[in-house]
């Protein structure tokens, strides 16, 4: 969310059937928003590129990585 300095949990509500087909995708999300939150943007992207054409929010940090290692934040607070 644009404007936050503190993190804001996001749910996306999802049918049974569809949560088991998206679990292995959400993990590995998961694991790219860990590196992403603790500044560590090349190992984060090649995460997110994994997933990318399935998860249209791995597109978007992939994006986003690569816009913040061209300029890294010197004062990252992982938000």
């Amino acid at each position: 969310m644009v404007g936050r300095r503190e993190p804001v949990v996001v749910y996306e509500p999802m049918m049974a059937e569809e949560s088991e087909t998206r679990k292995d995708i959400l993990e590995t999300f998961s694991k790219g928003l860990q590196l992403f939150c603790k500044g560590e943007f090349s190992q984060a992207l090649e995460i997110f590129l994994t997933v990318q054409e399935l998860d249209p929010s791995s597109a978007a940090y992939a994006k986003k990585c690569r816009s913040i290692m061209k300029a890294p934040p010197n004062d990252w607070r992982g938000v």
